[in-house]
């Protein structure tokens, strides 16, 4: 296998572009990997990681493109250069013929009826490219991550002085007048209004609601950091206050990892005085009651939605929704070998739902998230016992597309997990919708293909409206041979049951 860094001065290119050049290099006969990334700081180190020490990368400045090649054969520089700019035209070619501008200034001048900017630059540079929209007037979403505490403290506090809503950095969810923005699923509009520190945990509310038959008023995504004491929940304390003002919303969900406890009480105290309903869950915190006054506390993401849904269509949440609980008739199959789940995440919350719950029947979890009930695993890379991996983590990710973009990273670590004789249980979640790989199934199939005595759960999130369809996602999978779920926890508790029943 030969391996070939090349450095291209003053290239800049926007890290989605990249990642779009990236996956058409890597469907390339005899590449077996292609990276397009900018030269920064966190890109280089993440390369040096992964075994490559040329000193040309540790020359390259954050405006060069790095193109890094494994191929079969021996390439000249000339061949790859051209190489990349032939898949860089095509790739061009299939996109919209609408004028691009380069600045927000110029969108302005365009289309005068802009009021939201969605910012997805290396980091480094969102934070100038947000401050730039809001002196613009201009709500924002701020898809990039890498941005500094300091700057999103920065950011968020302008935009509570200009009543503009900024959502990130690091918000890959949002639906804002039923258009999905990032990794979101297509909806029908409705009277349900979610605001999330989460962006998986936004995706698998609002498509149980429309699943279920609801609809979706606006799912505002605040960004993972926003719920903690130095940002003080400003996005989703705005959120809420907007959602509370707005006609079609009927009731409010509010979705996070545990926040800060004064984060909390304010967002508690918010809530309580609204003339609305709220469902709060935030993931891993234990409430004495499901519900005090109009304020309810689900036990998960689904009974978020199934709350959500009866409160839209009948104006009220019955007492007996106040619980939630997953009955299994049939008696939970036995694998032939192993003793452990393994989990393979795209989704971090989901990840972190599933540690919750397991830690909750008595299942002692590794995992690479930072999880009070999960010990933390010596090497992502490596699973250990019963053990949960967000592949989304940055660890994973940095330089490269999330896996719900490029499956390639999770489809070769499925196989070894597959093959490893201490493996029994497999948890995957399928995302579907915007943003997200346009067939997941099919590009996991080679290793799911090979699952002969393993017992594979997946969860499928998305809707009917979905680019993927999901009902023959669904049936690609059970012709695999995979046991479906279209309720998160009820695959976790079914895993549960699996491994309880020779314990």
């Amino acid at each position: 296998m030969k391996k070939n860094i090349i450095i291209q001065k003053n290239s800049y290119f926007d890290s989605v572009e990249l990642m779009k050049f990236s996956k058409a290099l890597k469907k390339l006969e005899n590449i077996n990997d292609a990276q397009l990334i900018m030269g920064t700081d966190a890109n280089k180190k993440f390369l040096i990681q992964m075994g490559l020490k040329d000193p040309k990368i540790a020359d390259a400045a954050p405006l060069d493109l790095i193109i890094y090649m494994e191929s079969e054969s021996d390439l000249f520089e000339e061949d790859i250069i051209l190489m990349v700019e032939e898949v860089m035209s095509k790739t061009a070619s299939t996109t919209s013929s609408l004028y691009e501008p380069s600045s927000i200034e110029g969108a302005l001048k365009t289309y005068r009826d802009i009021n939201l900017a969605l910012i997805s630059v290396p980091g480094q540079y969102a934070a100038w490219e947000a401050l730039n929209a809001l002196r613009n007037d201009l709500h924002v979403m701020i898809f990039s991550d890498n941005v500094s505490l300091e700057d999103e403290i920065r950011l968020k506090t302008l935009g509570k002085e200009k009543d503009l809503l900024v959502m990130g950095p690091d918000c890959g969810t949002s639906i804002i007048n039923n258009i999905p923005l990032g990794f979101a699923n297509r909806t029908n509009k409705g009277g349900v209004g979610l605001v999330s520190a989460s962006g998986t945990g936004l995706q698998a509310v609002t498509a149980m609601v429309h699943n279920l038959g609801g609809g979706i008023s606006q799912a505002i995504g605040t960004g993972g950091r926003d719920l903690s004491k130095e940002v003080g929940g400003i996005t989703m304390l705005m959120g809420l206050d907007a959602l509370m003002a707005d006609e079609s919303t009927k009731i409010i969900v509010l979705i996070s990892k545990p926040p800060a406890s004064e984060v909390a009480d304010k967002i508690f105290k918010r809530a309580s005085e609204g003339s609305k309903p709220v469902i709060i869950y935030f993931i891993g915190e234990n409430v004495e009651s499901p519900r005090k006054g109009d304020l309810y506390f689900p036990k998960n993401l689904s009974h978020c939605a199934i709350m959500a849904v009866a409160q839209e269509k009948y104006g009220s949440i019955p007492e007996e929704m106040l619980d939630y609980s997953t009955e299994f008739r049939n008696t939970p199959p036995r694998p032939d070998t192993g003793l452990f789940i393994r989990g393979l995440y795209t989704g971090g919350t989901l990840a972190d739902e599933a540690i919750t719950i397991l830690a909750s029947n008595g299942v002692d979890i590794n995992t690479n998230l930072h999880h009070k009930s999960a010990r933390p695993v010596k090497d992502p890379l490596v699973s250990e016992g019963h053990c949960i991996i967000d592949l989304g983590d940055d660890f994973f990710t940095r330089g490269k597309a999330h896996p719900m973009i490029d499956p390639a990273s999770r489809r070769k670590r499925l196989q070894i997990e597959i093959k490893d004789p201490h493996t029994a249980v497999m948890l995957l979640d399928i995302v579907l919708g915007d943003g997200a790989h346009e067939d997941m199934v099919d590009a996991l199939s080679p290793a799911l293909s090979e699952h002969s005595g393993k017992i594979i759960c997946a969860y499928v999130l998305g809707t009917d409206l979905d680019i993927q369809d999901m009902a023959s996602q669904l049936t690609k999978l059970k012709e695999l041979g995979v046991f479906c779920f279209e309720s998160h926890s009820d695959m976790v508790e079914f895993a549960s049951k699996v491994v309880g029943s020779w314990s």
